[in-house]
């Protein structure tokens, strides 16, 4: 039996292996940034539509907690409308007190919208019976 030593088959094994190490490590490399670039991209977006929830925090009817579904939110505003905590979204959930209707504008638990929502000889006054 005889061995024959062939120097450049050996350097093409390792040319191709090298490659293929270097094209792993391109890809990986390439996959960290784009995780680190959404990340950096829905911390900026939850940041801002925060901000916005607090400016908007001096209406009481605004809630500042930000929330993705119902379960999100205090009792006090169950309901996860656009991303903010509300009171209410329908006039069912305005039960139990003499708020019995939802104000869609505010989200919020109102005695009347009109006068006829009050009792004879009472007017709707923002949203109570006067």
């Amino acid at each position: 039996m005889s061995y024959t030593y062939n120097e450049s088959a050996i350097a093409t094994v390792s040319i191709s292996d090298s490659k293929k190490n270097t094209r792993s490590l391109a890809l990986a490399i390439v996959l960290v940034i784009t995780i680190a670039i959404i990340g950096i991209i829905a911390y900026i977006v939850l940041y801002y539509r925060k901000k916005q929830l607090d400016e908007e925090g001096s209406n009481p009817a605004s809630a500042t907690k930000i929330c993705l579904v119902d379960t999100d939110c205090p009792n006090s505003q169950p309901s996860c409308l656009n991303t903010r905590c509300v009171q209410c979204v329908s006039s069912s959930q305005c039960s139990g007190s003499s708020l019995t209707i939802c104000d869609a504008s505010s989200n919020t638990c109102i005695q009347c919208l009109v006068d006829t929502d009050c009792e004879v000889g009472l007017t709707c006054v923002g949203g109570l019976c006067a």
